[in-house]
């Protein structure tokens, strides 16, 4: 097993012990245990994890972890989130993919993300302006 597989290993364990309230401030004395805290820090996990199955090239893997586990207020600011992590790799195909799902599940993408949508679309890349 590799450092980052290791590394994704012990994020997910602690991203559990957060979300299950197991983890207490006496055990991780950096970390408040207040909500916003707990969501932030749950988020930072997820985005942790993203990052590494990334690099790792395990792109449904990463995309499926960040959609199941990322905490936010709406859907689609879970989904500008996922997309803008997905434009920074360059993932044309899934950024397109999780876009059009998302707005036949209903979700209304904000004007930014129908932009680079429109763009996409038309030009077979990301307008990195």
């Amino acid at each position: 097993m590799d450092a980052k597989e290791i590394a994704i290993e012990q994020c997910h364990q602690f991203l559990m012990g957060l979300k299950q309230r197991t983890i207490t401030p006496e055990e991780t004395w950096v970390w408040k245990d207040d909500e916003y805290s707990r969501e932030r820090n749950i988020n930072e996990l997820v985005e942790t994890v993203f990052k590494l199955k990334m690099e790792l090239c395990e792109y449904e893997s990463a995309i499926r972890y960040f959609k199941s586990n990322i905490q936010e207020e709406s859907k689609e600011d879970a989904l500008f989130r996922l997309l803008n992590k997905l434009k920074t790799y360059n993932q044309k195909d899934y950024w397109l993919r999780e876009y059009e799902a998302a707005v036949k599940k209903g979700i209304r993408p904000r004007e930014e993300l129908q932009f680079t949508y429109q763009y996409l679309k038309e030009n077979g890349e990301f307008n990195n302006k």
